[in-house]
C-alpha cells in the first residue's frame, strides 16, 4: 500500500476508483482537464455514490506532494523498522522520531 502511493501509483494519468478496488485512466473519465478552474486534477479518487464525483479535485499541489510525502514516510519507515504504529503516526518537527 504505502510502497504503491508513495512510488508506483501514476497520479498523473490513473483514478482511484474504490468502487471496483481498482484503477481507472483520467482520459476515461475525461478528469485530465478541470471543468471549473478552482478545480485540479493532481489527485482522482472517484466517489463510490457518484462516479462523476473526483472527491480528490480540491487537492492542490502542495497537497499532493504532502499527501504523496506520508505515503513515501510510512514506506520507508515499514522497510527499516517494520514498525506499523510508528509508520503510521503522524509526521511533526515536534516528534522528530516519527520521520523514519
Amino acid at each position: 500500500f504505502f510502497r504503491l502511493y508513495g512510488f508506483e501509483f501514476d497520479y498523473i494519468h490513473s483514478v482511484i476508483c474504490v468502487r471496483t478496488g481498482g484503477f481507472l485512466s483520467k482520459d476515461i473519465k475525461q478528469w485530465m482537464i478541470p471543468s471549473h478552474p478552482r478545480e485540479c486534477c493532481f489527485f482522482g479518487l472517484e466517489d463510490p455514490f457518484d462516479t462523476t464525483h473526483n472527491l480528490g479535485r480540491v487537492v492542490d499541489r502542495p497537497g499532493m506532494d504532502t499527501i504523496r510525502g506520508e505515503f513515501e514516510r510510512g514506506y520507508k519507515i515499514l522497510v527499516k523498522t517494520g514498525d506499523f504504529d510508528r509508520a503510521t503516526q503522524e509526521y511533526t518537527e515536534e516528534n522528530p522520531d516519527t520521520r523514519w
